[in-house]
């Protein structure tokens, strides 16, 4: 049996398309980009052209892209560089303010910059992970920087109200910054209507190439660069324009913004899958929001199997315990954690997400698969299900 692929929020698999694009870029450019001759003005038409599919997916402008190498990358761009700049323009506001769920990528850089002198608070979740927005009320300052808050989280799918987020921040002069990677593709996101002042993204969490993605910084934002060298992207971030990867990037953006509508075919078949496992399996639970989620995403529990038993007893299904960034750490979720819940009950969930190729038939097969497994592993850690 071939293996079930449903760990999308971890990475996708490239599209055709891209992968052809990516291919002729790199048989076709091999100009650098910043190069004053005829290959290099055809790398950068190549270059421009993918901002522009970037900058129409996100309602930005066009020159407010800047690429990078992932969103990774993109969010220490973003934080770092606005706290940098901010000793300059705006020594006072010392605090930032991110979501206990963020990615590692948001929540370790909030932890850099306590050790620079800021203030870190992490906004607290509910217990199905959406923002507790009187606790953002309440720690919201005039000496507020940045609040950072991810448009959907990569473990649950909960989505955030960035509109709200966006006001109240704004209303105390705060910028704010979100790291949309998971949205991307699967949920509409717009810079002006979210109130956005920064976004990272990345392209392979949306059938594009890996190492390539992307900040996108409104107008008037300052930040500094954190990789000096020719002064590329506008002098954000030096270094060679990974050509091939940045057209991948622009091929990804323009199939991503044609195909949002596929995502209510693809929420109708996670939610049988969901259906499936809680008709057959006893003790399931969803963990996260059950309708302002990302319509790719399931994470649940199965009471009384340990998730990691339950993953190797069925190798046929690829799908994860957590953030795939910090999958080599055997620790229980921290995203779970903070929305409130038991270590064992991390210890017992899985996270199962689709993308637009996943078949019914797969979901079923995996379904069957999921239920198997669970019920051997609970009958050898003596679990007897109530």
């Amino acid at each position: 049996m071939d293996t079930i692929y449903l760990d999308n929020n971890a990475s996708t698999a490239p599209d055709p398309l891209v992968i052809a694009a990516v291919s002729e870029a790199m048989a076709s450019l091999p100009g650098n980009a910043s190069s004053h001759h005829a290959f290099g003005f055809q790398a950068a038409d190549a270059v421009e052209r993918a901002r522009g599919s970037v900058a129409g997916l996100v309602g930005a402008r066009v020159r407010d892209v800047v690429f990078t190498s992932g969103a990774t990358e993109a969010n220490n761009l973003a934080l770092i560089g606005l706290w940098e700049a901010s000793r300059i323009d705006s020594p006072s506001r010392v605090r930032v303010l991110v979501g206990a769920t963020e990615h590692p990528a948001v929540l370790e850089v909030a932890d850099y910059l306590a050790t620079r002198g800021a203030l870190v608070h992490r906004v607290r979740v509910d217990s199905l992970g959406r923002l507790d927005l009187n606790d953002l009320k309440a720690h919201l300052t005039d000496d507020v920087l940045v609040v950072s808050v991810m448009a959907a989280n990569n473990e649950t799918g909960t989505l955030a109200p960035l509109p709200e987020v966006s006001d109240l921040a704004h209303s105390v002069g705060a910028l704010v910054h979100s790291d949309c990677t998971q949205a991307m593709g699967r949920v509409s996101v717009d810079m002006t209507r979210d109130g956005l002042d920064f976004m990272s993204l990345s392209a392979h969490k949306m059938h594009g190439p890996k190492g390539v993605g992307a900040l996108v910084v409104r107008r008037g934002v300052v930040v500094f660069p954190q990789l000096r060298g020719g002064g590329h992207e506008r002098g954000l971030r030096s270094g060679t324009i990974n050509t091939p990867g940045v057209v991948g990037l622009g091929v990804a953006a323009e199939l991503a913004a044609s195909r949002l509508g596929e995502a209510i075919a693809i929420r109708a078949m996670t939610d049988k899958f969901i259906a499936k496992l809680e008709n057959t399996v006893p003790e399931v639970e969803l963990n996260g929001h059950p309708d302002d989620r990302l319509p790719n995403t399931a994470n649940l529990r199965f009471v009384g199997a340990d998730a990691e038993a339950v993953m190797m007893g069925m190798p046929q299904v690829a799908c994860s315990t957590g953030s795939a960034c910090s999958a080599a750490v055997p620790t229980p979720s921290p995203v779970l954690l903070a929305m409130g819940k038991s270590q064992q009950h991390a210890a017992e969930s899985l996270r199962f997400s689709l993308s637009r190729t996943t078949t019914h038939e797969e979901l079923m097969t995996a379904a069957d698969l999921v239920r198997d497994s669970v019920a051997y592993v609970r009958s050898q850690l003596g679990h007897e299900v109530a």
